[in-house]
């Protein structure tokens, strides 16, 4: 019942909440959630530079983005008119906010960028006219409107407001000497000398893009930061620039927040710094780990609903089906077993993925499907397991005596259904859904100790449905009683089994080549014939010598040849045949292969680009693309002219690993629109789409 609800209600949300958004592009001024003015501190004399501000004012549950936005959103755009001779500096921001859930860095309440004004030589401020042109996007909990304000005003000493100048000096980032730093390779040691205690300390990357502020380590003054990667990453040189918020605490628990500007080294230096100085600050958990643990619980419940979990939904509805009757202790055992080996399973994902990391592997989540021979086994597996369901052969009782045979039949089948966690996460983990991809991109930052909590926590949340529904299982009374239409039901399983096999096939097919994929299906000829002959001279009814020799050697002599032939499959000889040039047709043609040189390129040129990170082995992905490439969303990439990218990921890619690393993400789907023009900022679309969502985002760039 409970997934029933959600799956009704998430599609319900986001249809709301994409109509909100597009019916609030038409509010009037009056209601709109944002104010702009401009102030200016005391006219000074002529020929001397004037400190001026732009001001925001916001309602209460909206804000505005930071110079670097975060994992969405982008900065505001200011533009000044000003009399011949004139000029101003840049702006100057003051220490950004981090808001949880948006993954945004940005201002609430009101803001204030200063800019020094500098007049021509020997004029004065006193009537002069300039012109201020502020476009940006402005959000809450639920919406984002886009803004544009633009008005002249004229300098006048009765108008001038130097209290709002103080107040916005005030929030600007400090330099001071009492900060030290030493660095190596996207690490960074923060010395704070001082008699106050750093209770918090987070660090905002000005030039590297990522989710969430930095701190892995804290102790009473010192702060280490580490930069998720620094290699194939769009930062200026070698250094990394970003601003510094530190929470202090007196003596007396009183608490408040000093900024700095940050800058180091990303070169490495030699002999390492870190290593020694790092291991005596205590390691803590991140001041949001908590809401981490929430959202990695949430996004494990949400995955049961993802399309590529639809065969380990048939897994759980046919063994609830089978406890039908069963004591509570029976169906308590099952949960156990299958939540169990849901952990397990994740257990030894989240190892693999940290140790790859750790070695300098770019690998992400679901990094295991852009191996051919794990998509080989697993289909191979799924296909055995299909034919069992279609009575072509009996699995129960070989399971069962995997089990223990002798045990009592309340506990025969525990390990099937150990087994079918451990399957269920195999082939749930293409998706990552809402929640997921944050909380994984998250967990990967983190020490080795804290990441395998979340890890663990997200495979909780995704057998907690299972598991809930075993410790109550009077919840099952609302199924018939057992008859026919079990096998009926059954057989149908078997057919959802068999759609993920071919699901699989096509992957395979994308990693491969047409000799690797007829080889695969020779392999799955002999695996069909091999149970055939298991289910057919196998059973007890049979004579002794007939089972044994025909059933049991014949059938597992034919399982060998399958297993050597799929292995074959997947081998480097024959994947080094080459993969076919299979020129895209159609829609799929107007799609520009990734590539990094190609979107610097973009980015100097001010042109808009769409980039759609996919993977044949994401179905959510596959889902989104009949969205991106519907009629309407193709002819308003035609007139504003997007150029379409397409970072597929099916085959590991290092560059690709990276570019998701840099907006916090480890995990396909991800989609980045960049609206074009100096400067512009990537939107971060949904991970779930619809046309009218992708359209929405589009009409930001006009």
């Amino acid at each position: 019942m409970f997934q029933k609800i959600l799956l009704i209600l998430f599609p319900l949300s986001l249809f709301f909440s994409s109509k909100a958004y597009v019916e609030s592009l038409d509010l009037p001024a009056q209601e709109q959630p944002i104010r702009i003015e401009l102030v200016y501190d005391a006219l000074p004399l002529p020929g001397d530079s004037l400190t001026a501000g732009v001001r925001f004012e916001m309602d209460k549950e909206w804000h505005i983005y930071w110079k670097n936005p975060g994992e969405m959103g982008f900065k505001p755009e200011i533009e000044l008119t000003l009399p011949e001779g004139f000029s101003f500096s840049a702006f100057e921001w003051p220490k950004p906010n981090f808001f949880e859930g948006a993954e945004a860095f940005g201002y609430k309440g009101e803001a204030t960028l200063l800019t020094q004004i500098t007049p021509a030589p020997g004029k004065g401020f006193e009537g002069v006219e300039m012109g201020v042109k502020v476009t940006g996007l402005t959000c809450s909990s639920l919406l984002c409107q886009p803004f544009e304000q633009t008005f002249t005003t004229h300098f006048d000493p009765a108008h001038a407001l130097p209290e709002k100048i103080a107040l916005a000096k005030a929030h600007l980032p400090k330099t001071l000497s009492n900060l030290s730093v030493k660095a190596e390779e996207g690490e960074a040691l923060v010395t704070l000398t001082g008699e106050e205690k750093v209770k918090q300390a987070l660090f905002f990357p000005e030039n590297f893009k990522i989710a969430h502020p930095l701190c892995i380590a804290l102790s009473q003054d010192h702060m280490l930061f580490r930069l998720p990667s620094v290699t194939s990453s769009p930062l200026e040189g070698e250094l990394c620039k970003g601003v510094l918020v530190v929470t202090k605490e007196d003596g007396g628990g009183k608490e408040w927040d000093e900024s700095f500007t940050l800058t180091y080294s990303l070169k490495k230096e030699a002999p390492p710094v870190l290593e020694s100085l790092s291991a005596s600050i205590p390691t803590v958990s991140y001041p949001k780990f908590f809401a981490a643990l929430f959202f990695a619980f949430l996004g494990g419940v949400i995955l049961n609903l993802m399309p590529c979990v639809l065969p380990v939904i048939s897994f759980k509805i046919l063994s609830f089906v089978k406890m039908q009757g069963a004591t509570r202790r029976v169906s308590m055992l099952h949960g156990i077993a299958f939540s169990f080996g849901v952990l397990v399973s994740f257990w030894l994902l989240a190892g693999l993925l940290l140790s790859f990391q750790a070695y300098g592997n770019a690998v992400g989540w679901g990094f295991q499907l852009q191996e051919p021979l794990f998509v080989a086994s697993l289909a191979a597996v799924l296909l055995i397991f299909g034919l069992s369901l279609f009575g072509v052969f009996e699995m129960g009782t070989l399971v069962a005596s995997w089990a223990g045979g002798k045990e009592k039949v309340g506990k025969r089948g525990l390990f099937a259904s150990f087994f079918s966690g451990v399957l269920a996460t195999a082939v749930a983990t293409p998706c990552t859904g809402p929640f997921l991809g944050t909380a994984v991109g998250f967990a990967v930052t983190l020490p080795p100790h804290l990441a395998l909590i979340i890890f663990s926590v997200l495979g909780l949340g995704m057998a907690s449905p299972y598991f809930l529904l075993a410790a109550f299982p009077q919840c099952l009374r609302f199924l018939p009683k057992p008859g026919n239409w079990m096998i009926a039901f059954k057989e149908m399983m078997g057919f959802l089994i068999l759609a993920t096999v071919l699901w699989l096939i096509w992957v395979f097919s994308a990693e491969t080549n047409t000799t690797a994929l007829f080889v695969l299906l020779i392999a799955f000829f002999f695996f069909a014939l091999g149970c055939w002959i298991f289910g057919t001279w196998g059973k007890p009814i049979q004579k002794r010598l007939v089972r044994f020799t025909v059933g049991y050697g014949l059938g597992f002599a034919s399982l060998v040849v399958g297993a050597v032939c799929l292995f074959q499959a997947a081998s480097p000889r024959i994947l080094a045949m080459g993969v076919e040039e299979r020129g895209d047709v159609g829609r799929e043609s107007l799609w520009e292969p990734f590539s990094k040189a190609r979107i610097d390129a973009l980015k100097r040129e001010g042109k808009p680009f769409f980039i759609n990170f996919t993977a044949k082995w994401c179905l959510i992905c596959q889902t989104n693309l009949i969205s991106l490439q519907s009629d309407a969303v193709l002819r308003q990439f035609k007139e504003l002219g997007v150029v379409l990218i397409k970072a597929d990921w099916t085959k590991s890619d290092a560059e690709i690993a990276e570019l998701l690393k840099l907006y916090g993400r480890n995990s396909v789907p991800l989609y980045l629109f960049y609206p074009g023009g100096n400067g512009a900022e990537a939107l971060i679309l949904p991970q779930v789409l619809t046309p009218e969502i992708v359209l929405d985002y589009l009409s930001l760039s006009r």
